[in-house]
């Protein structure tokens, strides 16, 4: 079943930064940059959220973005913006918006 490979017969369930997309899955595939998979026994891998990166394949976890980087979109595999001049931005910083009341997560002057 879907979240499980069959070698040789025997069922195992997908181990972690993998997943198994289909019934009859004979080998996990490793999550695709951009996403991960802290679970077993997945048929699918999870999206890297806003504030993180998730470089190269396989990745259980997500990387928080980097102290200086923006990591403004979903699914990324590296910071997508430079924190802006003349602002820092601490590690996780999510918008590369100084005015954004809702979140913690942004430049500071």
């Amino acid at each position: 079943p879907r979240g499980f490979y069959c070698p040789f017969g025997v069922r195992l369930a997908c181990p972690v930064a993998t997943y198994c997309p289909r019934e009859g899955t004979i080998d996990p595939v490793p999550c695709p940059p951009g996403t991960f998979n802290g679970q077993i026994a997945q048929s699918k891998c999870t999206i890297c959220p806003n504030g993180f990166i998730c470089p190269g394949f396989g990745r259980v976890d997500p990387a928080t973005c980097p102290p200086g980087f923006v990591c403004s979109r979903p699914q990324l595999i590296s910071p997508n913006f430079l924190c802006p001049s003349g602002f820092y931005c601490s590690q996780g910083t999510l918008t590369s918006d100084p005015f954004r009341n809702d979140t913690t997560l942004r430049p500071y002057p």
